[in-house]
């Protein structure tokens, strides 16, 4: 008892602190940015529709996220969206000890003192950021 396996030990090489697989946070390093801008143009109802279907994906399917299974990329797909529309709200969202948020803010761990992107039109943002008179 109390003997980790070989196979054990090497698994838990590759997870970070809170037990997620280092491949799934670098993989929302790399996805959650991109599905930030694929989810601009949305309306907060838009948002709100789809990140609760996406959080229903992950609800099901999470176990085939964190130990593989079919369902594992529509999984992280989902959770990768979820998060992207959840940046999108005033203060945006933190996952696994990472942030991502749209505007600067309080507290944000980013220091970003701009918006993400300045030449997007966003109705949260005033005409001048948006480039407009």
């Amino acid at each position: 008892m109390g003997r980790r396996t070989a196979s054990a030990r090497r698994s838990s090489q590759f997870r970070d602190d809170d037990g997620f697989p280092a491949a799934l946070l670098i993989g929302l390093q790399a996805a959650v940015p991109l599905h930030i801008l694929d989810s601009w143009h949305l309306s907060d109802e838009e948002r709100q529709a789809a990140a609760n279907e996406h959080a229903t994906v992950v609800a099901c399917h999470g176990d085939d996220l964190i130990y593989g299974g079919r369902q594992c990329a529509p999984s992280f797909n989902a959770l990768a969206r979820g998060l992207a529309l959840l940046a999108h709200q005033p203060g945006g969202v933190d996952f696994a000890g990472q942030h991502w948020c749209t505007q600067p803010h309080d507290g944000c761990p980013n220091k970003r003192t701009r918006p993400l992107l300045p030449g997007i039109h966003d109705r949260h943002q005033p005409e001048e950021v948006n480039g407009g008179g």
